[in-house]
């Protein structure tokens, strides 16, 4: 028999994941589901229910078992490490007790927190959603449903969760920000810094200007540190003038001193080109870079230079030009890389939908 293709292969877990999983009385036959994520990205999930506990039905990514598959692991191998981390997922969602109706969350506003994501990239997913605009970006709002060494995991407000809640949109901001700096710690170092012993920088990032790493305390949706002003003016006091914020992912943003950028082509090209060359699809953020005003307190977007209106519309004509890649690029492709192999255990998030399905920390692409 041939190699599965990737739509056998998940059929054949459907059908199969049961006989793994003797301890479990099923509660209906396991579903494949295809589940949208952040920017549009679609994922296959596995949605595994049992009957003790209706409310809580693991959803396991498997592309990521799919490859384990095509890299030569035995078919009945996978299909174990799958309920492994089905056992492992359920378990933590239980610990936390039962979440079955809106009121639940109502009861506990100390739960949700703000989350940047791209605006235009997520209009769709934000139609049936409560959020607000930031420059290019919007401010969504999630349920902490548990945050542990295998990651956070959380689930969207809804405009019908909103509207139980009894707050205006800008309400909920104000607690859902307060709650993102208590329950997510501001991180600011150098790039030096934050990598010291973990791996070599490459030769070539090292001659890079001055850059700061600005994210939380477990790397996972720490661009939404730009939120906090007082954050922000902390950075300031330690650069010690104002400076421009690259947006690297979803995850963390860049800081570079005014001082050290002497070109802002440069940090829009650099940006431009990581997005499309090193980082996941679910982890893109913005193309934009801003820039922050000590005295002001805020931050402002730059123009997009000339060259990325032309890329734009080159991309809405379908025309594609090859170009040789910057020296920046390929020193911030060579960071990535080595951040993918050394990851901190708390960067995972883990999405627990309103269906209440929840996700392994195999869905999130990227590092």
């Amino acid at each position: 028999m041939g190699a599965m293709t990737f739509s056998e292969f998940c059929e054949h877990v459907r059908k199969h994941i049961a006989e793994h999983l003797p301890e479990v009385e099923m509660g209906r036959e396991p579903m494949i589901k295809k589940v949208e994520k952040n920017n549009g990205v679609s994922f296959t999930g596995l949605l595994v229910s049992s009957t003790d506990d209706m409310s809580v039905a693991p959803n396991i990514y498997l592309e990521y078992y799919y490859q384990r598959y095509s890299d030569g692991s035995t078919m009945d191998s996978v299909i174990e490490e799958i309920a492994d981390e089905y056992r492992n997922i359920r378990s933590n969602a239980l610990s936390i007790g039962k979440l079955t109706s809106i009121d639940d969350w109502k009861q506990d506003l100390s739960r949700v927190f703000v989350k940047l994501v791209s605006l235009e990239r997520n209009r769709n997913q934000l139609a049936d959603k409560p959020y607000m605009q930031f420059q290019d970006l919007a401010v969504t709002f999630r349920v902490l449903v548990q945050m542990d060494r295998n990651g956070v995991s959380s689930t969207p407000v809804t405009n019908d969760m909103l509207k139980d809640y009894g707050k205006t949109v800008e309400e909920l901001y104000e607690i859902g920000l307060k709650n993102y700096i208590e329950k997510f710690p501001t991180r600011l170092q150098t790039f030096g810094e934050l990598f010291s012993g973990r791996f070599d920088l490459p030769p070539l990032f090292m001659d890079e200007p001055e850059m700061y790493i600005l994210t939380n305390d477990i790397c996972v949706n720490g661009a939404t540190t730009v939120l906090d002003k007082e954050s922000l003016a902390q950075a300031r006091e330690m650069i010690g003038e104002d400076f421009f914020i690259m947006p690297s992912s979803i995850h963390e943003c860049i800081l570079v001193p005014e001082r050290e950028a002497m070109d802002k082509n440069g940090l829009a090209q650099l940006v431009y080109e990581v997005n499309r060359e090193v980082l996941s699809e679910t982890d893109f953020l913005s193309d934009t870079v801003y820039h922050y005003d000590g005295e002001t307190r805020e931050i402002t977007m730059l123009n997009p230079p000339e060259w990325m209106k032309e890329k734009e519309v080159e991309q809405e004509q379908g025309i594609t030009t090859e170009k040789e890649p910057s020296l920046a690029k390929e020193a911030e492709k060579d960071l990535a890389k080595g951040m993918e192999s050394d990851a901190p255990e708390l960067g995972k998030e883990v999405v627990k939908e309103p269906e209440q399905a929840v996700e392994t920390p195999r869905g999130r692409g990227g590092r």
